[in-house]
């Protein structure tokens, strides 16, 4: 009879123990497809706004372009198209206006004060083939962390004349901000976005930007321009389920990601996950 109730105990407990196991790696599937589909859609959505940025730069490069062009450049007019078009486009927390050799003609908004600084040899080395491009992120000349875009300018003949760059502050962009936050949820779920070079450039807690990321298998893939889902330990230890997808248009990888115990909470309600793990 003990021998037979044995066996009874052992089946019911290996069916119980398969059952968890079923519940486990759906769970786990359901949420790394989950995170990878997000991660997808915001990739979408971060190279929508910085394509069309880089278009409104475009646009404004074209409208300055005969202020450089005159003998005498008025100050006045070049700062009020500068201004024009930071507000043409929000997604910027500062427009200026470069010469040939990177020293700063105009600046919008005005009161950072940086006319007539010229932009560090490492900085200015981005502009020598004259295209169009994103670069970053940087510490900028007041201290800022940053990204910016870059517009070359050209003359009637086709001359290059200088660059208009938008800059887009990494502690302080509200549209950036505003479009990457959305995934905060009550589960502890956080989406967080890596620079070519493995630093982050958003995170939700804000003293982690600017942190360079080593050791992180989804970080590496990422950054070599992949998109997809994985399990990882994060870097401070803790197993996460994640989605990820890389931003061609600059070259950032951007991670959705939720608690691996989080997604397993479910199952913690019958006991199950203390029981088998």
């Amino acid at each position: 009879m003990s021998l037979s109730l044995s066996g009874v105990l052992f089946t019911i407990g290996n069916g119980y123990y398969s059952t968890y196991q079923l519940q486990k790696n759906l769970l786990i599937d359901v949420s790394l497809e989950s995170n990878r589909v997000y991660a997808e859609k915001l990739a979408h959505m971060t190279g929508s706004f910085l394509e069309n940025a880089k278009s409104q730069l475009g646009t404004g490069a074209v409208l300055v372009a005969p202020m450089l062009e005159r003998k005498v450049i008025q100050p006045a007019e070049l700062q009020s198209g500068l201004d024009q078009i930071r507000n043409m486009s929000q997604g910027f927390n500062s427009v200026s206006i470069l010469d040939r050799n990177g020293i700063i003609l105009s600046i919008s908004p005005k009161s950072i004060g940086l006319e007539g600084s010229r932009l560090s040899d490492s900085i200015t080395s981005n502009f020598e083939d004259s295209s169009a491009k994103f670069i970053g992120p940087i510490t900028g000349p007041t201290g800022t962390y940053l990204s910016f875009l870059s517009q070359p300018i050209f003359s009637k003949t086709g001359e290059y004349i200088g660059d208009l760059l938008g800059t887009i502050y990494l502690h302080e962009n509200r549209l950036l901000d505003r479009l990457l936050s959305q995934h905060g949820y009550v589960d502890g779920s956080y989406v967080y976005v890596v620079s070519p070079q493995k630093d982050l450039i958003y995170h939700p807690l804000k003293n982690r930007i600017g942190e360079k990321v080593i050791n992180n298998e989804v970080i590496n893939r990422v950054t070599k321009g992949q998109s997809g889902s994985l399990e990882v330990v994060n870097s401070k230890g803790v197993p996460m389920v994640t989605g990820y997808a890389y931003v061609k248009e600059s070259g950032w990888g951007i991670v959705a990601q939720s608690s691996r115990a989080t997604v397993l909470k479910e199952l913690d309600c019958s006991g199950i996950v203390n029981l088998a793990t």
